[in-house]
């Protein structure tokens, strides 16, 4: 198998963000020869080392990571900004997900993972971004994110997404169990 027929294969799987392992149960090659083609890959810049042990086909840290753990979602002030709900830019991705994970960069920017209980793990969706996916919170759960944790996203800005909110979706959510 040449690199390009691996390229190809591991984009077809739609692993944005994989590890040895991955490429072992996706392609049935010995983990030492899975090691040379991951070392070639990154000489010749068709992947990326994202974080040890974890590469990317895709330098996009949105795609990246949202896919770094599971779950994840994108939320928070991060959210509001995709959504186009806020004027402020912004300076680092904030990640809601169910597990411990600390502060990292991702390809230049920074990645805040904001661990909710798994009880809060709903609300977002796959949107399709370039030849990928991100996870990104609903516009609702996204405010109702901001609202029980605020010191992700000033009070201003989720007061402001509030108003151009689905308020029966968003009581609904307040009340999901």
């Amino acid at each position: 198998m040449n690199l390009i027929d691996l390229l190809f294969k591991l984009e077809k799987s739609g692993l944005a963000v994989f590890t040895v392992n991955d490429l072992r149960k996706l392609l049935g090659l010995k983990k030492n020869v899975l090691y040379v083609y991951i070392s070639r890959m990154l000489k010749k810049g068709y992947i990326f080392k994202v974080e040890r042990g974890k590469y990317s086909l895709y330098q996009d840290p949105f795609i990246v990571s949202t896919q770094l753990v599971h779950p994840s979602y994108i939320s928070f002030l991060t959210a509001l900004y995709l959504h186009a709900k806020t004027s402020q830019t912004i300076n680092e991705i904030q990640i809601a997900t169910s597990k411990r994970k600390g502060k990292m960069s991702v390809f230049g920017m920074r990645v805040n993972f904001i661990k909710l209980d798994p009880k809060f793990m709903f609300g977002f969706r796959r949107v399709e971004k370039g030849n990928s996916y991100i996870f990104l919170a609903e516009l609702e759960k996204a405010i109702v994110d901001s609202l029980y944790l605020p010191k992700y996203c000033p009070l201003s800005e989720t007061f402001l997404a509030i108003k151009e909110a689905n308020v029966e979706k968003l009581v609904n959510l307040c009340f999901k169990d």
